[in-house]
């Protein structure tokens, strides 16, 4: 009776170990091409550059059925992105909102991407002389469209490639999850090796 609790106790902390598993950080890529650039721009930008938003999230809890949400603000500090404009570079940490923990965030519909809402004013959360927007809907922008100004007022505009969204694994499990797999199969051998010996 011993060696059947025991052994299903093993077989539980295994099953523990592989939910585990899942909640792996992930990267991804988002491009977006240039559509309007005054000339002499500071992000160095023309019509017809590409530019790609990039960084990473945890995927636990991500189901790929209906909408979803992304968050990227201060109460998720691992999840986070680089947009790099050329000479240029923004990051998540200059959302206007950041601090309150609910933007920026990505919005996936089954798993597709849906829009980017990302406001970033100049001088605000250390942001560069540069203004940002994307995705919100209050803007009345169609939600794939970005807009950048630098602080000469000249003008980038640019529309995201939703096909573009990539997600891919980082691949390497961190180190708690593969001591918590070990002691689920030095568990199980153990209670083989008990049962053999009985």
């Amino acid at each position: 009776m011993r060696d059947k609790m025991r052994l299903a106790l093993a077989a539980l902390a295994l099953l523990l170990c592989a939910g585990a598993v899942q909640a792996v950080p992930v990267n991804f890529s988002l491009t977006g091409n240039i559509n309007v650039a005054d000339p002499g721009n500071d992000f160095g930008l023309s019509i017809g550059d590409t530019v790609t938003l990039s960084g990473m999230f945890d995927d636990a809890g991500l189901t790929g059925i209906g909408v979803e949400i992304i968050n990227f603000g201060d109460l998720l500090p691992g999840n986070m992105f680089t947009l790099p404009l050329d000479s240029v570079s923004l990051d998540n940490t200059m959302d206007v909102f950041f601090a309150l923990g609910c933007c920026p965030f990505i919005e996936l519909l089954d798993g597709d991407f849906v829009f980017l809402d990302y406001v970033v004013e100049r001088f605000v959360n250390g942001a560069p002389d540069v203004d940002f927007l994307t995705g919100t809907p209050v803007s009345g922008l169609d939600p794939l469209v970005f807009v950048a100004t630098d602080s000469a007022s000249r003008i980038i505009e640019g529309t995201w490639n939703p096909d573009s969204f990539t997600v891919t694994p980082k691949g390497v499990p961190e180190p708690t999850t593969l001591a918590l797999i070990g002691l689920g199969l030095a568990s199980l051998g153990f209670a083989g090796r008990r049962r053999v010996r009985a």
